[in-house]
């Protein structure tokens, strides 16, 4: 049991620095995205509309387009016509798949068309399903009328959020009013860099997180606290450690959590005053990295703003799509 404290004193008091270290170079900042949608009455076989699905978020990429954002709500949409499927009098048969593949950019909540655009296909392969990932190969990423039909979604795009922004930075204050802080970070996060309303965005997720930060670690302390009274002995002990544990220092409950950790220290007398050494050693030095994080403004809010996105995006859900094939 002592083996186990000492791990778990020590981990909770350096885990502070290794959550500063993995920043993505963009501060996680969501780029304006597009994302793969694919119906089920679309006219494809499951393996060939995964096949497709890749494809696309190829294309859309190479083409400037993020993908699986916070905001889902605007889609590429494919839908396929078979004009002829043919058995080749070969040994063995090949199946050959005539075709339309027809791509639609719009708005999958308000079912609003932005572009659309028509392909010829043609595949073969050992079966109907396997002739359509040979035809989907064929699509290029940088087809001239791909990209355009790409640049008429984008451009419509960047027009709704410059006309949403404002109301989206209500109804993101109204959420956090709320204490739904969750959802607030994901209506913010949602507001891509090109928006003239993304710098105040930004500004409010860095400090919505802060205080989703601090309420989710102050129930953690309160957890704690719980799990030690009920059982103030060594498992109790052990129990308490886990949840503190998961508490950041650089929240307004890293010192509750310290005071908690020697009220257990003081209970625990079998404890080993060596492992206590190192837990205070520990803390001071996870104390003094959090003050460094302090001063570094700019370091600051590149982990508030990765820590808004994440939480956005664990919170995000692919909305109800209404796709009238347009």
């Amino acid at each position: 049991m002592k083996n186990i404290l000492k791990t778990m004193v020590v981990g909770l008091l350096l885990a502070a620095p290794s959550t500063t270290q993995a920043q993505a170079p963009d501060g996680g900042e969501a780029p304006l995205s597009l994302n793969v949608y694919i119906p089920d009455n679309a006219g494809l076989p499951e393996k060939a509309a995964r096949s497709l699905e890749a494809k696309l978020s190829h294309a859309i990429a190479a083409n400037g387009f993020g993908s699986q954002s916070v905001d889902n709500r605007f889609v590429i949409v494919p839908r396929a016509e078979v004009n002829s499927v043919t058995v080749t009098p070969t040994a063995p048969p090949k199946t050959v798949v005539e075709g339309t593949l027809y791509l639609y950019v719009g708005d999958g909540v308000t079912s609003t068309l932005f572009a659309s655009e028509s392909f010829p296909v043609k595949g073969i392969g050992s079966n109907e399903s396997q002739a359509f990932m040979s035809a989907f190969t064929k699509i290029n990423p940088r087809d001239r009328r791909l990209q355009q039909m790409l640049e008429v979604g984008r451009q419509r795009i960047k027009e709704y959020y410059e006309q949403q922004w404002p109301s989206m930075i209500k109804a993101a204050e109204a959420a956090y009013g709320e204490g739904n802080y969750e959802n607030a970070l994901s209506i913010l996060y949602s507001i891509p860099p090109t928006c003239s309303g993304y710098d105040q965005a930004i500004d409010l997720a860095t400090k919505y997180a802060a205080g989703y930060r601090d309420n989710t670690n102050a129930s953690l302390l309160t957890q704690a606290r719980a799990a030690w009274s009920q059982a103030p002995n060594e498992q109790g002990a052990a129990e308490a450690m886990k949840i503190i544990a998961q508490i950041d220092p650089a929240s307004s409950s890293a010192a509750g959590a310290t005071t908690l950790c020697n009220e257990i220290k003081t209970r625990l007398k079998q404890v080993d005053d060596r492992v206590w050494q190192e837990a205070v050693a520990a803390e001071k030095a996870a104390r003094e990295l959090a003050a460094k994080r302090e001063t570094n403004a700019s370091a600051e809010r590149r982990a508030a703003i990765k820590a808004a996105g994440e939480v956005a995006k664990a919170y995000a859900s692919r909305p109800v799509y209404r796709i009238g094939w347009w």
